[in-house]
């Protein structure tokens, strides 16, 4: 483990400057932003519907059963509903805000323990200041939760697997396996791609110091890559070839690869590593196993099956239009997703970096580009399945940049490192000056305006520093890197309110539908009767049609009556028809009457 020369004093300081920051990035104006999207509408509605009808093993949307994921975060959501007697946007995404303080706190003690503190310091900071993570940590979404999981499942199993004491390979394994049980609570199986490549890193590392597994293993990985790309390719331009095919091959043959290749190569130790890692996968599977068993006993075996293949296996070998992507896809993305640090990760196939590089270095590498290449060989692919592999490449990249900061950068990465410094401390403070301006003419709010002012004034300030002084022109772009993401998400806090909300249409409808008026709503999508955001505010079930035809006829009759539709689905009504909206999706509020006083929206 290297040592730095910073003392314990200081390292005190900066866990607390460190979760300050964390606090500021994730809960300034964590509510401003309203409930639009599909995905955090599934997480944050099931909650508060179990809270109305106090059914928590089953969770629910618009009263319709929803198990596509497991109810962890849900729970989690629900307690915090239930704790401070609210349910908005903002509460519902605390969980997720906590997750990632966490996190960030957790990557920097994990690594300050293994590669000392400056390394430390810099891999918390960069996933700090990676735009996607922030993004995700500040939306009541389960990818945050599950990086934190999936973090502490693979920490808490390297750290049992070189233990030299058996209490403490005990208290790890422990630790482990509670984390990947609570992986499994919040996405079912998917951790698996996890924490299999943590064991084959830790195998291969352990059993062959000399690397020489490294060449068997890079020439097998790019043939089945290589044959992955020629399966995507003629799935393309022969549908029925995929169809025909009933398993992801290219993702058997890389798992087939690095088993043998850990079994080869795993030395004497190896026995005590499977085992180690067989303990954790019981002990996660013996914390999810109760949850599992309540949905059997009220569901039953046939609907188990099907939602393990609808929501696990057939993902692997067939993906729909919105979630495809060729065998490159998280390649091609992961600069943006970590900018600016995502041009660093290719130092982290330099031989050098390899061979002096920390023991954390090297599996940390391994583990993050062994399940990233397991994604890459399935069919289904959203950037968020690779969000759990961002502690790992960061931490590696936390040695490059403690390297560039330190002035121990070897060539040629030295050139690299300081070209790269230059380049983002320029092109960043461009977006600061860029996205204060758009702010100001396009999208002006007096707070949000001060806010991104005050962000970008910071953040030219830093830009001005940095190119005065070479030795701090990372620091610089860390924290300017920091300014320009809290821009962009507060910027995007404010975007998606008013009329690109369904908090209006939503509410109104839910207001009428308690107040004892007839209240419907045409089914608006294909996965859900309504919108998750649209049920999130609605507040009550509200009965569903499946047809638009009989609206007209409804709302032509004597009775008081009202209907939530895409304004689609019923063109050109009296103007005297539509009450509130069109919202967000072209959701509007039709009815015969008007809206009583005070069942509008607040």
């Amino acid at each position: 483990m290297s040592r730095d020369p910073v003392s314990n004093n200081h390292s005190r300081h900066f866990i607390w400057l460190l979760l300050a920051l964390a606090c500021f990035a994730v809960f300034v104006e964590i509510g401003r932003r309203d409930i639009v999207t599909e995905n955090e509408g599934q997480r944050a509605t099931p909650p508060a519907e179990m809270l109305r009808n106090g059914q928590f093993v089953i969770p629910t949307i618009n009263g319709q059963d929803y198990l596509a994921k497991p109810p962890l975060l849900y729970w989690a959501i629900a307690g915090v509903y239930a704790l401070t007697g609210v349910v908005s946007p903002g509460v519902a995404r605390i969980p997720t805000a906590l997750s990632f303080v966490a996190l960030v706190l957790g990557v920097y003690l994990a690594t300050r323990r293994r590669s000392g503190e400056i390394t430390a310091r810099w891999a918390a900071i960069a996933l700090l200041a990676s735009p996607y993570a922030m993004e995700r940590a500040r939306c009541a979404q389960l990818d945050i939760p599950l990086t934190l999981a999936v973090f502490g499942a693979v920490a808490g199993f390297r750290a049992a697997c070189i233990s030299r004491t058996a209490g403490r390979t005990a208290l790890m394994t422990l630790v482990a396996g509670l984390s990947f049980g609570a992986a499994v609570l919040l996405k079912g199986p998917a951790p698996m791609l996890f924490l299999a490549p943590a064991c084959l890193a830790q195998l291969v590392l352990n059993g062959s110091p000399d690397g020489a597994w490294r060449r068997p293993a890079i020439r097998g990985t790019v043939a089945v890559l290589a044959l992955g790309m020629l399966l995507w390719l003629a799935g393309i331009a022969i549908p029925s070839i995929g169809a025909a095919i009933p398993f992801p091959v290219a993702l058997v043959l890389i798992a087939a690869l690095w088993i043998a290749l850990a079994w080869r190569y795993g030395g004497a130790g190896r026995g005590r590593i499977v085992v180690l890692w067989a303990l954790v996968f019981a002990i996660g599977l013996a914390v999810a196993a109760p949850w599992g068993l309540l949905v059997l006993r009220e569901k039953g075996w046939p609907f188990i099956t099907h939602l393990i293949h609808s929501e696990a296996l057939d993902r692997t070998h067939t993906a729909t239009r919105i979630n495809s992507g060729w065998p490159f896809y998280y390649v091609v993305a992961l600069p943006f997703m970590f900018a600016p640090w995502g041009l660093l990760f290719i130092a982290q196939f330099s031989r050098r970096y390899w061979e002096e590089g920390a023991p954390l270095y090297r599996f940390s590498v391994l583990t993050a580009w062994m399940s990233i290449i397991a994604f890459s060989l399935i069919a289904g692919k959203e950037y968020e399945y690779i969000l759990p592999a961002a502690p790992f490449l960061l931490i590696a990249a936390g040695h490059h940049l403690a390297a560039l900061s330190g002035g121990h950068c070897e060539a040629p990465w030295a050139r690299w490192g300081r070209r790269w410094c230059d380049v983002m401390l320029a092109l960043m403070a461009l977006v600061a000056a860029g996205g204060a301006a758009y702010v100001v003419i396009f999208q002006f709010h007096p707070t949000l305006a001060a806010e991104v002012l005050l962000l970008a004034a910071a953040a030219l300030g830093l830009a001005w520093l940095g190119r005065r002084h070479a030795a701090r022109r990372p620091v610089c772009l860390a924290g300017l890197a920091l300014c320009v993401v809290m821009m962009g998400m507060l910027s995007q806090a404010y975007h998606y309110t008013g009329e690109r909300s369904f908090k209006a249409v939503a509410t109104a409808a839910g207001n009428l539908r308690r107040a004892g008026y007839n209240v419907e709503a045409v089914r608006m999508t294909s996965a859900f009767d309504v919108y998750p955001g649209f049920a999130f505010y609605a507040r009550t079930d509200i009965p569903t049609l499946f047809s638009a035809s009989t609206v007209r006829g409804k709302l032509e009759s004597d009775e008081p009556y009202y209907c939530a539709l895409r304004a689609k689905l019923l063109p050109n009504p009296p103007k005297e028809w539509v009450l509130v909206g069109p919202h967000r999706k072209d959701v509007v509020l039709l009815g015969n009457r008007p809206l009583p006083e005070g069942i509008g929206a607040p």
